[in-house]
């Protein structure tokens, strides 16, 4: 896109908004003046298009639609020409009321009051329809508003790292500007080519199932967020539950799905839901005034009907042309007016819409049905009678899982063809279920509602879970591909990636801090921002800037104490109270040290290696086999990061290399930590920068 394409807001709202945000936020502190911000803005407006495509799409359709429609400009004379009507008839009206002498005076009276009735009517249905069509360019003016609140200071923040970027190789760590540094999900803490996989899958088939598979944190669960807002249909999303309940799961996702469907289908707010009535109560109206208005006419007609001795009584043409415009006039007004008033009193039986579908749905799962039927004789003879009486209460029946299955898919049958959009289903983090053989269940027992048209389903799990599941036993792996059309692996994040990440969500984050952050945090998104937000809470904490050395030594010995602590308290929880006695030693050892941290991680090791580890079969026993290979991986972290280096090592190709395969080393520790030795033994081997 070209500068000129962001028609909205213009250059000057545009600096001034840019200013507004640099006064109420932190992000005037950088050094940098607001006219040297505001002026880069204004430059990268095309960069700011970019990022607003769809918004900028509708917000311009919208006006064009407004600009080129003729019809709005006819409507509003005809409003000033039906208004004027209105008010010179009405208003012939006052005082002459009283005066009247004749019939043919209350006729004309009445005529008048009819006709400026309709009048009204009809200027009231005009100037609502005029009001909806400037409203609509208004709503997509404030969609544009709200996301470009969103994507200013994302780009603020990368034009201040650009401005920085002669000291972004500095061994100083100086940021201190991280407010975006939480899981925000938005598109860029994935890589584009995984969601762009999984949407073309969708996009090209009528019906899909799909499974991700991925590291914990790698942005699983955003993929979902994106898709429910890039599919534009409606989406159910779910967690899977800890304890597994057949009909529970189905349930769920029939309400969620019908509260979806209710509220997307639904009118944008209570007030344009009230106009759109009131056009039709107006039309109603209209029509009922204009049908008296004949109706008089009428009986003028027959007052003046004359007699022939030849032909005898007879009805004039007018009057036939009027008994049927009034008939017409009539049942269009019933039209109107009687189904209104029908749905706000009833819940119709057979939908025809997606809403009250989706309303109908959500009545039937929340309540209990309870039918009771009287049956009564009675007979009189003379003073004496006979009454009985039989009483009959039914409780509509708990449903089976098959028959909440086949429900569910009618449901998602009928949603797909009424609202002709496409229909998500996602069910999230299937691994957090507390047993293993509950997560093949799952998947086994939403297999019916599976290649529905116009339904897609999208099931997420992670692959260390799913490597648990396989050493004890349960085969998830094979379930999930032998289930789904296609398992899509969301793969980490490449150094360039966390990088933009990182730029977008903080400012002055050097490019050694990056390095770190991203072969710490294995290409994860989610612990790559709290990587980089432990980094940035520790130089808050001093009063100046911090040497990279000292910052990435106090960020790893942190972590590491963490998950020593925690591994010891998995096992005194497994009463496992030899080997957490053990381990305890390491940890203690660890956290006493005050040397350089390779010392001490020097010595932790040396006491795990006295730690009888049993075999990874329960998580605790995971966590415990996977330390060894952690304080070696971090062991070659601080290596490679915690030491003082010139712009030009910083930007050696090598070390960039070396960051992308400790990232891979610290990927494949969440995952197997066999696999996580031997790339470290292949690290080891491999040339590289000390």
């Amino acid at each position: 896109m070209s500068d000129q394409d962001l028609s909205y807001p213009t250059p000057l709202e545009l600096d001034e908004r840019t200013r507004n945000l640099l006064r109420d936020s932190g992000l005037r502190d950088n050094g940098f003046s607001s006219d040297q911000l505001a002026k880069e803005v204004v430059n990268r407006r095309g960069q700011l298009a970019e990022s607003l495509t769809d918004e900028l799409s509708k917000f311009r359709a919208a006006t064009d639609r407004l600009r080129r429609n003729r019809s709005s400009a006819v409507q509003i004379a005809v409003l000033v020409v039906v208004a004027i009507t209105a008010i010179i008839l009405l208003s012939s009206l006052h005082g002459r009321i009283t005066q009247l002498k004749k019939i043919e005076d209350g006729s004309i009276l009445l005529a008048n009051l009819l006709i400026g009735g309709a009048a009204l009517a009809a200027g009231v249905v005009i100037g609502l329809t005029i009001w909806q069509r400037f409203q609509r360019v208004g709503d997509r003016k404030a969609d544009l508003d709200r996301a470009l609140a969103q994507q200013l200071p994302p780009l603020l923040r990368s034009i201040i790292n650009d401005f920085e970027s002669s000291r972004a190789y500095e061994n100083d760590f100086d940021a201190t500007d991280g407010p975006a540094l939480v899981e925000l999900a938005t598109e860029a803490t994935i890589p584009s080519s995984t969601f762009e996989q999984i949407f073309d899958f969708i996009d090209s088939h009528d019906s899909s199932a799909i499974g991700i598979a991925g590291n914990r944190g790698i942005g699983k669960s955003t993929i979902m967020d994106i898709l429910d807002r890039t599919l534009g249909g409606t989406t159910a999303r779910v967690q899977a539950p800890v304890l597994y309940d057949p009909p529970g799961l189905i349930r769920l996702i029939h309400v969620r799905l019908a509260e979806a469907a209710s509220i997307r289908n639904a009118k944008p707010n209570i007030l344009r839901w009230n106009i759109e009535i009131l056009k039709q109560v107006a039309k109603g109206v209209g029509a009922i005034l204009v049908a008296a208005l004949l109706t008089v006419m009428l009986f003028v007609e027959l007052d003046a009907l004359s007699f022939d001795s030849k032909k005898g009584w007879h009805v004039g043409t007018v009057t036939l042309i009027s008994v049927a415009v009034v008939g017409a006039l009539i049942a269009y007004a019933g039209s109107r007016l009687l189904p209104r008033v029908r749905r706000r009193i009833l819940v119709e039986s057979r939908p025809t819409d997606a809403r009250g579908m989706g309303l109908r749905q959500l009545e039937i799962l929340r309540k209990v049905t309870e039918v009771q039927t009287t049956q009564g004789a009675k007979a009189a003879f003379g003073k004496f009678e006979i009454n009985q009486q039989q009483q009959l209460k039914t409780t509509m029946s708990t449903l089976s899982h098959a028959e909440n299955v086949a429900n569910l898919r009618s449901f998602c049958e009928r949603l797909a063809y009424l609202s002709n959009e496409p229909v998500l289903i996602c069910i999230d983090e299937l691994d957090k279920m507390a047993k293993p053989d509950d997560a093949i269940a799952t998947v086994n027992g939403i297999k019916d509602l599976m290649h529905v048209p116009g339904v897609h389903f999208v099931v997420s799990v992670s692959t260390d879970a799913m490597h648990q599941f396989a050493v004890r036993g349960v085969p998830l792996r094979d379930v999930f591909d032998s289930t789904f059309d296609v398992v899509v692996e969301a793969r980490r994040l490449t150094l360039d990636e966390a990088r933009q990440i990182l730029r977008r969500r903080t400012t002055n984050f050097s490019m050694p801090a990056v390095m770190f952050c991203h072969a710490w945090s294995g290409g994860v998104a989610r612990d790559l921002i709290r990587s980089a937000r432990a980094c940035v809470d520790l130089r808050k904490r001093k009063d100046k800037a911090i040497p990279i050395n000292e910052l990435i030594e106090t960020v790893v010995r942190a972590d590491l104490i963490e998950v020593l602590n925690a591994a010891v308290a998995r096992l005194r929880a497994a009463n496992d109270l030899a080997t957490s006695r053990g381990l305890y030693s390491a940890y203690h050892r660890f956290r006493a040290g005050t040397g350089p941290l390779d010392e001490s991680i020097a010595k932790a090791l040396e006491a795990i290696k006295q730690v009888e580890i049993g075999k990874p079969d329960t998580e605790a026993g995971a966590v415990v086999h996977a330390l060894p290979q952690l304080l070696e991986f971090a062991a070659r972290v601080t290596e490679k990061f915690a030491v003082i280096r010139s712009a030009e090592d910083w930007k050696d190709e090598r070390l960039g290399d070396a960051v992308e395969q400790l990232a891979s080393i610290r990927s494949a520790l969440n995952v197997h930590p066999d696999a996580a030795a031997i790339l470290l033994e292949e690290f080891n081997e491999a040339d590289g920068l000390g």
